[in-house]
């Protein structure tokens, strides 16, 4: 997105403002009691990869809830990977364009504004590093809301106007965090600050992909470009930069070569081939 390191800006002040306010304005609202779900919205709006981690929430939803309408809200980037998902429908992936900062906050009203006819019951923010999603949360008329709170720990202020809250645990893998959110959010359940019950890893499940043929077929003929010799080899994939969203999470070069050498030594006829976004 243009303009990033002012929407960064705007989010860290005023965005912290305006939680708060939105914090005092929830404690004269009527509190919430326990009724039955049966429309969930689901926010996430950054991480492409975040729809793979929340794979298993998605499913857990399906399985506890009798046929719920789930809508998921997002950037226009990241909208491929949760229709690639197959358990949200197209049509309830709602979207929203971050061209620049001017076209972002025009088409975040216009996506609240089409949320807040959709009679929601439930709303999960996924987001942990902005208040961007839980401003949005709040604006969004649902009967729930959940989404991580710091409590006393660190992290970031994002209001406490959230029904049902979980905080986020640095070291459990992120797909875990999801779903102990939506456990909590689903079951209605005040956990302070963690998910008390465990997490298994049976309970993680990695979604599957059939690859179109065609394009399958098109993306070998340019990797033989490249790599003439190429025959059908194991190919392996690295971004050695996530972009500046989240430059904080790219490691130093010299660890990918260390990467790449190692794996080739595994696997000595696999083709490794970096990738990246058109910015990097």
């Amino acid at each position: 997105m243009q303009n990033l390191t002012k929407l960064q800006f705007y989010d860290k002040y005023l965005g912290s403002l305006i939680c708060f306010i939105f914090s005092l304005i929830n404690r004269f609202k009527q509190k919430k009691k326990a009724k039955s779900i049966k429309t969930v919205l689901v926010i996430e709006l950054f991480e492409m990869g975040a729809a793979m981690m929340a794979y298993s929430s998605i499913k857990y939803i399906k399985a506890k809830l009798k046929d719920p309408s789930i809508y998921c809200l997002c950037l226009n980037k990241v909208g491929g990977s949760w229709s690639l998902l197959g358990l949200i429908p197209k049509e309830n992936i709602l979207t929203i364009n971050e061209k620049d900062l001017f076209n972002f906050i025009i088409s975040t009203i216009k996506q609240i504004n089409v949320l807040r006819k959709k009679n929601i019951d439930l709303i999960i923010d996924f987001e942990l590093f902005t208040r961007i999603s839980s401003i949005i949360t709040f604006l969004i008329k649902s009967k729930l809301k959940a989404g991580f709170y710091k409590y006393k720990l660190g992290g970031l202020y994002r209001g406490n106007f959230y029904d049902l809250n979980c905080s986020y645990n640095q070291n459990t893998h992120i797909s875990k965090n999801l779903l102990a959110l939506t456990k909590i959010a689903i079951n209605q359940i005040n956990d302070n600050p963690n998910y008390k019950s465990r997490i298994k890893d049976s309970e993680i499940i990695l979604p599957s992909y059939k690859p179109n043929l065609k394009l399958n077929k098109t993306i070998k003929e340019k990797i033989k470009l490249f790599y003439p010799h190429y025959n059908n080899n194991t190919i392996i994939l690295i971004c050695p930069d996530v972009g500046k969203n989240l430059s904080i999470r790219n490691y130093p070069k010299y660890y990918f070569v260390e990467l790449i050498n190692k794996l080739l030594a595994y696997y000595p006829n696999a083709l490794i081939l970096l990738i990246g976004l058109k910015e990097n």
